[in-house]
């Protein structure tokens, strides 16, 4: 892949997380039942930091042309994503078992897809 290219899986990765990102932070409300949990204003603030997180490192991801940087960054991101599945999963028993389920399949899903792709580069 030449530095200034991205392929499909690479932009299909960061612009998930981009749109993923800006509803936590547009629509936390929504992003809480989405996810089973009856968002306080705490949990929406949560969510909102979350959703800035996540779609400013999918934004920066998507600025990024040089190869060698655009691997370590995925594999940053990757890394945060496990953690991200393994933290939601092991949440306490006060998080709903379904939220805790889909919350670490959807970080686990994002991990899986940028950790192939880091799989596939040269």
């Amino acid at each position: 892949m030449k530095d200034n290219d991205a392929d499909p899986i690479w932009l299909g990765v960061a612009y998930g997380g981009l749109a993923f990102g800006a509803l936590a932070v547009a629509a936390p409300k929504a992003f809480s039942r989405m996810y089973g949990l009856k968002g306080d204003g705490n949990l929406r603030a949560i969510i909102r930091l979350w959703g800035t997180r996540t779609a400013v490192l999918s934004g920066i991801a998507l600025s990024v042309t040089d190869a060698a940087t655009r691997r370590r960054l995925a594999l940053a991101i990757a890394g945060m994503d496990v953690a991200d599945a393994a933290l939601t999963l092991t949440a306490g028993p006060d998080v709903p078992a379904h939220t805790r389920v889909l919350g670490a399949a959807t970080s686990a899903a994002f991990a899986g897809v940028t950790g192939y792709w880091v799989s596939q580069q040269d």
